[in-house]
């Protein structure tokens, strides 16, 4: 926060800077509005901002905007269409949204650009399970933990299926 705001008072213009300093005030301040400030001014600097754009739309989706937040993270994708984790965000956002089919094509069109990218199995599981589909969560879970070293993320999710499941 404190070199965020040290760039910005050397240049006020920094779309990175105000992006930073949003991301901060958003999750450890817990201060949404002035955080959605942030995030518009960077955007404002430089359209084509992908990350500006992509923790945005995280921010709006975290305030329940989820149409929003679709909106924007659509944009991040549009600026940046290789980005895994922008395009994980997608599904997530969506998924968040109780979109779930959407979320399930969303996650495997993540996973069609990087097939060993963990998150986008562990999402496709989280997606899968709200759906009962609950062997193909188990199979998404167990790829997201083969993939992550045993992520206690993807461990957990695990656990949670089988127990939901019977």
């Amino acid at each position: 926060k404190a070199a965020a705001k040290k760039a910005l008072e050397i240049d006020d213009n920094l779309a990175e800077a105000h992006n930073s300093l949003a991301w901060t005030k958003l999750v450890f301040d817990w201060d949404w509005l002035g955080a959605q400030s942030e995030f518009k001014r960077a955007i404002e600097l430089n359209p084509g901002y992908a990350a500006a754009h992509h923790w945005y739309a995280e921010c709006l989706a975290g305030m329940g905007r989820y149409d929003e937040a679709l909106a924007e993270i659509k944009r991040a994708q549009e600026s940046d269409p290789l980005s895994l984790i922008i395009s994980a965000v997608v599904g997530w956002i969506l998924y968040f949204n109780r979109q779930h089919d959407q979320a399930i094509v969303q996650f495997q069109k993540a996973l069609e650009l990087d097939p060993n990218f963990w998150v986008a199995h562990w999402c496709l599981g989280r997606a899968y399970e709200q759906k009962a589909m609950f062997a193909e969560a188990v199979a998404e879970f167990q790829k997201a933990i083969d993939l992550s070293a045993g992520s206690p993320l993807a461990l957990a999710a695990l656990g949670h299926v089988y127990a939901v499941s019977g």
